[in-house]
This record gives structure tokens, C-alpha cells and sequence, in this order.
């Protein structure tokens, strides 16, 4: 029989006061609010790889050690989805399996039981012994404990046998009876100690951590942060009657992961810890709460997605992003003959006047105009051009400053909404550029009414589908704010791609219907830009196509003051569809 079996008390610690979950929520986003330029990753729990995700398992009577800890499918499979969601997915997001482990029953745990509620609160949980059994300062494990940590060894082995995949990396809680548990289970590793894994902090004896000179003389085989202090500091900020609350704690576990994610590339981790400290990663993660008995372990697997801060400045009046910028640049270019005697005209002509309403890759915009031309040349003037050899082409450096128009994952944009249909909105960005919002990335509360069913009313180039209507049941149209999420382009134009909400929180890829209208939808001019003849104010409603590549461009030296910029924050083809990425959360 089990030694891991659920009580009243473990329910109480991962579902009771939910007012806490809520004072969490408030406090991370008054934090984020207060600090905009910060990048903050949203987590969201994956559903079809374990029980424990459901809704109608019994959280009191599911025995994962008797049920291959809950796995819905075969392990050879979960493994695969998860590198295969992993590689779809674009930079801003990725998928983790993460084993949380409970420590098994430590004295604190048998002192809880053996007085009533008051006494512990009034008395002994100020202390360390009653004489009988000593719970404090940094509570160990009892027989029972450490025979649950067995039971869990024995089960990951059983696990190991069947295609389970071994941990990567390793996470322990700084208290003795957590990283016990921890080597009982995992023999031969060397977990990271992280101070943040720790129980509520403050007042109870049972959870102030030995020192660290302590620590290091009994487990050899810990690995600590460089920052890790000597002495528990943490245990000293709290002064009866103030105690850690829950939703502080749940605040410092959300800390933990943001640091996690951002060092550790990792996708498969186990992290032994405590009960308070597993009900706040179900909390940031958004699973549904979970009976987690000492010495048991949960399993999630979970999308982490990142807010990306805006690559281009805020206008403080418009609260847009300002993409448009002048940058210098040096042209290797070739000129014909018949430039020799006006290369400046030549120049332009052959070289300049083409990149003109093209998206340069290197550049990272598309050029908009061009101004301050300069030959480099070892002519008397700018006038004449310096033929060597006897090749009849001049070859010449030019400098030159272009306008761009730049736009980068993040930045926040507005458009004017030019078509609306139940799978996307359509937006011109200055009356130029295109922009699409697809239905995942529109808010959950919005609705569509579309026209009369099956029938697209036309009107000249105006065609309506329906409309788009708010939260509120007002009609979207007009003008419209969003916020970057990728930028395809073609060497003719780029298009981007725009979302309403924050990442993590898409629809699924069903439209959404209301009554049927026939409302006109706003609609507007698309503007084509092409080198043909046809410029003669027709206008078209078409897509752009996701492009295969870049057109090859003339070779030069950027000169902008964003030349050193590293490959993560270069605008490229970012040809990662994503309509890959809808994934249920």
C-alpha cells in the first residue's frame, strides 16, 4: 500500500483562502503596471499530457503511483509533442515539463497533528522541541519521510523503465527535509539551491533553513547561487505578528520561474520543494488546484510565453511607438558608362530609386526615402566619376541616409480597419502598410456579426463580411491600437501581424458567431505598390502571402546607431506561422 496518501490538511493547503489568490493577481499586475519596461513571462498549464489537469479527477483519491503518475498517453509521445511544440513555436514562447515534488513528513508535520490548532499557534510553533520530538530550526525528516522518499525512488525508476524522461535539470528548496527528499529520489545529482523554494517564511520555528556553512558540510553534493547569504535573512524580516502571507509567497515562487525561464533552457525539470510552494506554482501556472500529500509529486506540462518590451521608443503624447528613422549607409555600387559624367544621377537611377517602398533586411525597414548623397571617389568634384583600367564601369563607394519605417515585435502600433471578417481584422498602418489581427489573437469577449449568410456584400473595392463588436456590444471600427506579435515581409512590402491581448491568453481557432446583420463593416483603401503602370487610384483587398525569403540587396556598411545590435533583436523573416501556434491552454 501507498505511504503517499492525501489528509485533510494537505486538501486545506492547496485549496483553502482563494482570497489569497486573488490579492496575487492584484499584486503582479500592479507590480507589472509600475515597471513597463520589464519583459514578464505568462504561464499557462497544457492539457491532453496528464490526469491531474482535469477538472473531474479526484485530486483525494488519485494515486499517481499506482496510475503511471497520471500520464494520458504513452511517455515516448509526451516527449515528442513537447519537442515538436517546442520547435513550432516562435522565440517569445516555449513549452516545459516540470516534476513539482513534495518533501515527505518532517517533524514540523507530526508537531501540527499532536496539538490543536490554538495551542500551535499560540505556542509551539514559536518553538523548536517539546521535549519529546524537535521540529525546529529546519525540520528533518521522520521514518515515515524518508521511507516516502524510497517509495518515490522506486516509482521514477519503475517510470525510467517504461520511457520517462530523466530530469535535465534539478531545483531544491534550502530546507533539509526538501533537499533529503530530494537525494533519496534523485541519487547522484547536484540540484541548485534556491532560497525562494523555501516554505512560508517567518515565525514558525520549523522553516528557518540551517546556515549555509551547515548545508554545505551535510550535502556535499548541493550546488548555491553565488548570491546565496551565509545566515537566513529572510527568516528575520518577519516579527511576530507579521508572517509571510500566501500571496507574497505566491508572488516570490512567480519570481522564481521568471528566473528559471530565463536561465534555463532546459525542458524537463524537477523541482523538490513544499506544499505551500507547489500550491503557488499551481497558482502562477493557472492549474487547477491539487492535493499534494508529503512526499508526493505533481506533474505539469506548461506553456510559457514572454511579454516582449516595445524595440522602438514610446511617443510620450501618442503612446505609440515612433518607427520611423533616418539611418546613414555606405552603397558598394557599379555605374554604366553613360553615368560617368553624372554619377550622382546615376546613382540614384540604378541603385536607389529601386529600394525605394522595399523592406531592406538589413535595415530592418522599409525605405521610405533617401537624401545627403556623397560619392566617395577620387574626383575633383561630385560630378564625375573615376574610371580605372580599361573597364567601362565605375565602381564607387556612395554614402547615403535613408527615412525607414521600422517596425519590431512589440512595438505598438494603429491602423485603420479597412475589412473585417470572422477569421481576422484587416488594418492600413498610415495608409500604407498592411496589418492583420487574426480571431486568436482578438480578445475572448469580442463577438462577430456577420453579413447575411453566405453572401459578401460588395460596394466599388468595399467588401463586408460583418463586423467586429467589443466587450461592451459596441462595433469595432475606425482606428485601432495593437501591439506587434511578428513581421513578414517580401522584398516588396512587409505586413505584420498584430494581437489585442497578452501572450498566452489566445482564443481557440473557432470563429465566433453572433446574429446575423447587415451592417456595413468599415473598410478602407489597400494600397499596391508595384513598378508597373496601373497606378491609377484602383485599389485591391488581397493578403500578402507569407514570402519565402529576402531579395538579395546591393552589399554595404551600416552606419546606424543600431548596426551592433545582436540577432535576437534584429527585425528578420519571421516566417514562424501562427496559426502553428494555437495551442489549447
Amino acid at each position: 500500500m501507498s505511504l503517499l496518501i492525501p489528509n485533510t490538511n494537505d486538501y486545506h493547503d492547496a485549496h483553502g483562502d482563494l482570497d489569497q489568490d486573488v490579492l496575487y493577481h492584484k499584486l503582479i499586475n500592479e507590480r507589472n503596471s509600475s515597471r513597463p519596461d520589464q519583459h514578464v513571462w505568462k504561464f499557462s498549464p497544457e492539457q491532453g499530457f496528464f490526469k491531474q489537469c482535469h477538472p473531474d479527477t479526484d485530486d483525494m483519491e488519485f494515486r499517481y503511483t499506482e496510475q503511471d503518475f497520471g500520464i494520458e498517453k504513452p511517455w515516448e509521445l509526451i516527449i515528442k509533442e513537447l519537442e515538436a511544440l517546442n520547435a513550432s513555436s516562435p522565440n517569445n514562447v516555449q513549452y516545459k515539463l516540470i516534476f513539482f515534488a513534495r518533501h515527505g513528513q518532517g517533524w514540523a508535520n507530526v508537531a501540527g497533528r499532536k496539538y490543536s490548532k490554538e495551542e500551535w499557534y499560540n505556542k509551539w510553533r514559536f518553538l523548536g522541541t517539546d521535549g519529546e520530538i524537535t521540529w525546529g530550526p529546519d525540520a528533518d525528516l521522520t521514518e515515515l519521510g524518508v521511507k516516502q522518499a524510497w517509495e518515490n525512488h522506486n516509482v521514477w525508476k519503475t517510470q525510467l523503465e517504461k520511457g520517462a524522461p530523466y530530469p535535465k535539470s534539478f531545483y531544491v528548496s534550502p530546507l533539509q527535509r526538501s533537499i533529503k527528499t530530494h537525494n533519496i529520489t534523485w541519487p547522484d545529482t547536484n540540484p541548485l539551491v534556491v532560497e525562494n523554494l523555501r516554505e512560508t517564511i517567518g515565525l514558525h520555528l520549523c522553516h528557518k533553513r540551517s546556515t549555509k556553512s551547515q548545508l554545505q558540510f551535510k550535502f556535499p553534493n548541493l550546488v548555491f547561487p553565488d548570491n546565496f547569504e551565509e545566515e537566513d535573512e529572510l527568516f528575520k524580516l518577519y516579527v511576530n505578528p507579521r508572517r509571510e502571507e500566501l500571496h507574497e509567497q505566491f508572488a516570490r515562487v512567480h519570481d522564481v520561474l521568471q528566473d528559471i525561464f530565463d536561465n534555463d533552457s532546459n525542458d524537463i525539470i524537477s523541482i523538490t520543494s513544499h506544499a505551500g510552494t507547489i500550491r503557488a506554482f499551481i497558482t502562477v501556472i493557472g492549474h487547477r488546484k491539487f492535493t499534494i500529500p508529503t512526499g508526493d509529486h505533481q506533474k505539469s506540462t506548461f506553456k510559457r510565453s514572454k511579454t516582449v518590451k516595445s524595440k522602438n521608443p514610446i511617443n510620450a503624447d501618442t503612446q505609440l511607438s515612433e518607427c520611423f528613422k533616418t539611418v546613414s549607409t555606405s552603397l558598394y555600387v557599379s555605374l554604366a558608362p553613360s553615368f560617368n559624367d553624372d554619377p550622382v544621377t546615376g546613382v540614384k537611377q540604378q541603385h536607389l530609386d529601386p529600394l525605394v517602398m522595399r523592406f531592406h533586411p538589413k535595415l530592418k525597414g522599409v525605405i521610405l526615402s533617401y537624401s545627403n548623397i556623397e560619392l566617395e571617389t577620387e574626383a575633383q568634384d561630385q560630378n564625375l566619376a573615376k574610371i580605372e583600367n580599361s573597364s567601362p564601369f565605375t565602381f564607387l563607394w556612395v554614402d547615403v541616409q535613408f527615412l525607414i519605417w521600422s517596425p519590431s515585435v512589440g512595438d505598438v502600433l494603429e491602423g485603420d480597419i479597412f475589412i473585417q471578417t470572422p477569421s481576422h481584422l484587416g488594418l492600413l498602418i498610415c495608409d500604407v502598410f498592411n496589418a492583420s489581427i487574426k480571431k486568436y489573437n482578438i480578445p475572448m469577449g469580442w463577438t462577430f456579426t456577420s453579413s447575411q449568410q453566405d453572401e459578401v456584400v460588395g460596394n466599388d473595392d468595399r467588401k463586408t463580411y460583418g463586423y467586429w463588436s467589443d466587450e461592451n456590444g459596441q462595433k469595432v471600427d475606425g482606428k485601432l491600437k495593437f501591439t506587434v506579435k511578428n513581421v513578414y515581409t517580401t522584398g516588396r512590402v512587409v505586413s505584420v501581424e498584430g494581437t489585442l491581448i497578452g501572450p498566452g491568453e489566445e482564443r481557440n481557432a473557432q470563429p465566433v458567431y453572433e446574429q446575423k446583420s447587415t451592417k456595413p463593416a468599415a473598410s478602407g483603401k489597400h494600397k499596391k505598390f508595384d513598378d508597373d503602370d496601373d497606378d491609377d487610384g484602383t485599389v485591391t483587398t488581397t493578403e500578402i502571402a507569407e514570402p519565402e525569403e529576402n531579395e538579395t540587396l546591393p552589399a554595404y556598411i551600416n552606419e546606424s546607431e543600431d548596426s551592433n545590435v545582436n540577432e535576437d533583436d534584429e527585425v528578420v523573416n519571421r516566417s514562424d506561422s501562427a496559426e502553428d501556434e494555437v495551442e489549447s491552454d
